[in-house]
């Protein structure tokens, strides 16, 4: 409408003597072309404000190096779980991420006082912030919560086995698919008898028995449990088949057995870093 105003906050400090300062807060209301103090505020203090709340550790309590501990830990362990999201085969991937990014329920510090405040209701990226709201204002330093990324560590495992169970059973399927599809009935058979010879053992059976091996400290079942049903069958076979020297790789997204030969010649060419060896055999 017509009637229009404008505020203003000056903010002014003045030091009138040795260690003796005042701070001054004037709120003005302009209207019309006139000015009008509407508040005003008077604060007395033994230094400078600016000074009073530097960023500086001098005289801090446990509680600000903590504070400060948590703030770098939080986005590096959410950065960290988005790094193990996009390698982990687990499904809606998208969801994850945004929910690892997510950080709830702030702490707020503010770094002059150590006065505590709790924000229950908050939503932060990379769970960390520091901001001032001026000059002469102190620093208030928070971290949320990382409770999306916490989640996912405790449900990785789950997601994971859950992962390979569907695709386990997309498999089945398309078995089955196969056989109604065939004619002929020695052809049903033929792949009866292969269903049976691939799957008869399942997955978690043949993971339970290579956790069971004498040399399973030499397994690295945090590669191999990465991999797909199929792969993992494959590393199994491999197992039967591997001579002294030979090493079980995966590389450009398959299970690899790599004779001796080959691998002396892999680290000649300075490529053998693009192989992770999941077991490497040594004899007795």
């Amino acid at each position: 409408g017509t009637d229009i105003f404008s505020t203003y906050l000056l903010d002014y400090e003045y030091e009138y003597r040795k260690d003796s300062w005042a701070y001054y807060s004037f709120q003005l209301l302009e209207k019309n072309g006139q000015f009008k103090v509407t508040s005003f505020r008077f604060l007395p203090t033994y230094e400078s404000l600016s000074n009073i709340h530097n960023f500086t550790f001098k005289g801090k309590s446990f509680i600000h190096y903590l504070w400060i501990i948590l703030m770098i830990f939080i986005p590096l362990f959410i950065i960290i779980t988005i790094v193990f999201i996009c390698l982990t085969p687990i499904k809606l991937k998208w969801f994850w991420i945004i929910l690892a990014l997510t950080g709830i329920c702030s702490l707020q510090l503010n770094w002059t006082t150590g006065q505590i405040g709790i924000k229950i209701i908050n939503i932060s990226i990379l769970g960390s912030s520091f901001f001032k709201s001026g000059i002469i204002a102190p620093w208030i330093i928070s971290f949320a919560l990382p409770i999306g990324a916490i989640i996912f560590w405790f449900m990785r495992k789950i997601l994971i086995k859950k992962y390979y169970e569907q695709l386990e059973q997309q498999e089945k399927e398309r078995l089955e698919e196969q056989i109604s599809g065939v004619g002929n009935s020695n052809s049903k058979s033929d792949i009866l008898i292969q269903k049976e010879e691939t799957h008869q053992e399942t997955l978690e059976e043949l993971l339970i028995r290579l956790k069971s091996r004498e040399d399973a400290l030499s397994i690295d079942f945090d590669i191999l449990e990465t991999c797909s049903p199929p792969k993992i069958f494959k590393f199994d076979k491999f197992l039967t088949n591997i001579k002294p020297g030979d090493k079980i790789c995966y590389h450009d997204k398959n299970i690899k057995l790599v004779d001796s030969d080959r691998w002396k010649g892999l680290e000649e060419s300075k490529n053998s870093e693009m192989f992770k060896i999941i077991y490497a055999y040594i004899a007795k």
